[in-house]
């Protein structure tokens, strides 16, 4: 699912959801983007998790590793454990109460309508921090 593709045949790849009451998988291929979200929010603490994974995009390479990281900076400020290889992000974050797991689901939402297309307009070291930090601001803007 995580692998770049290698021809405009995949470009309309379905996406994927099992969701219960306490658990989500969301598979998701938008454009040249790859998304896997999974999460567990149970009353037992220790067993809520929430992982996910992303690459991809349409810009070259320099410009999706500069949005990985950006993802990664912000994954990071809300507590997630993030692992940046070139254009993917593998993040986790356990063992916290549900309402936590919760907020966090909803942040990683914004985060993915967010940086749809940052790969495009990430055209320099400093709009790592830049991105990272209006999206923590709450500031929606590409400005």
């Amino acid at each position: 699912m995580l692998a770049n593709p290698h021809g405009a045949e995949r470009f309309g790849d379905r996406s994927y959801a099992i969701i219960s009451d306490k658990y989500l998988n969301f598979s998701s291929r938008v454009g040249y983007h790859y998304s896997v979200l999974d999460a567990y929010c149970g009353q037992t603490t220790n067993k809520n998790y929430i992982t996910f994974s992303f690459k991809g995009g349409a810009a070259d390479d320099v410009r999706r590793n500069r949005r990985a990281r950006a993802i990664a900076v912000v994954l990071m400020a809300c507590d997630f454990s993030v692992d940046v290889k070139g254009d993917r992000v593998d993040a986790r974050f356990a063992k916290y109460p549900c309402e936590v797991v919760a907020d966090k689901l909803e942040t990683i939402g914004k985060l993915l309508v967010f940086t749809r297309q940052m790969d495009m307009l990430m055209n320099s070291e400093t709009s790592i921090e830049l991105v990272a930090k209006n999206f923590l601001e709450e500031n929606y803007n590409y400005d």
